[in-house]
């Protein structure tokens, strides 16, 4: 009985497998990059509200109804994601890896646009107060935690605490931090670690000691935070558009295999202009700018 038990249970999650993976039940399922995750939601409701049903949003799709499903966990998440088949659509705020491009085998990954990392702080802290652009051996000084008050690297008469917040390794802001400012330089290890954009914002935000690097969009659009220039240049769209600023990430939708009649629909929405108005509103430079 025990093993027949188990047979069936096999059964049902291969059952269940392949019915999430061809949406036969209505759902898209995508994950991945948290700076993507605020607007890709935004568009996925929007996408269910102007389409209540798959039939609604082409006539080749079944009459069922439209469920899109939008989760986080990072840019390396959600391309293993993709790769183990666990979701169709992935997000990712970094370019493809080689061994991600190997275990992806053939796949598609679509431009949506493109953002900056930027360094930001707290507008009431010191550093705030008394500095508008930092170098790059500043920001090594301040993440490797060789500088751990505001008096390591400016005149304060009164000296605060410096607490620098990174991402975890998996995040694609992560990634282009070390590469681009740390190069061979190790992140402190005692440094707080916060797992997703959002939370990041939050801990800047309420923490006037703070400082950390974040989507351009996410920061901008706060009316509590700072955002630094880096070795003279200050983070702007169009100098995300011409590469000037370097600090700056393809925002990237990435399918396995071939498209599904899904996420062909879903993608094509965020590439409308629709879509595009949206990222454009949550602070990306949108695929039109950089084609144009």
């Amino acid at each position: 009985m025990r093993i027949v038990s188990s047979l069936l249970c096999v059964v049902l999650v291969s059952l269940v497998s392949r019915q999430v993976h061809s949406g036969e039940n209505g759902i898209l399922r995508i994950g991945g990059s948290t700076t993507l995750l605020p607007v890709i939601s935004r568009v996925a409701a929007e996408f269910m509200t102007k389409y209540p049903y798959w039939s609604d949003a082409a006539m080749n799709l079944p009459n069922l109804k439209t469920r899109i499903f939008v989760s986080g966990g990072g840019s390396g998440a959600g391309i293993r994601s993709v790769i183990n088949g666990t979701i169709e659509i992935g997000l990712a705020s970094r370019n493809i890896k080689e061994i991600e491009k190997r275990l992806l085998g053939n796949h598609t990954a679509f431009l949506v646009g493109k953002d900056a990392v930027v360094i930001a702080a707290n507008k009431n802290s010191a550093i705030a107060k008394h500095v508008d652009n930092f170098s790059t051996m500043q920001l090594i000084e301040i993440f490797t935690g060789r500088a751990r008050s505001t008096s390591d690297i400016i005149y304060s008469p009164t000296a605060q605490p410096i607490v620098a917040y990174v991402r975890d390794s998996g995040a694609g802001s992560a990634e282009l931090f070390q590469k681009m400012i740390m190069r061979d330089n190790r992140i402190d290890p005692t440094a707080p670690q916060v797992s997703s954009q959002g939370r990041l914002l939050y801990r800047l935000e309420t923490n006037n000691n703070a400082i950390g690097y974040l989507s351009s969009g996410l920061a901008f659009n706060s009316k509590k935070l700072k955002v630094f220039a880096v070795n003279g240049i200050i983070p702007t769209n169009q100098r995300v558009v011409t590469g000037e600023y370097p600090l700056t990430r393809p925002l990237l939708i990435i399918i396995k295999g071939a498209n599904s009649k899904y996420s062909s629909n879903f993608i094509d929405y965020v590439l409308s202009e629709k879509g595009q108005n949206l990222m454009s509103s949550h602070g990306y430079v949108p695929i039109k700018k950089l084609i144009n």
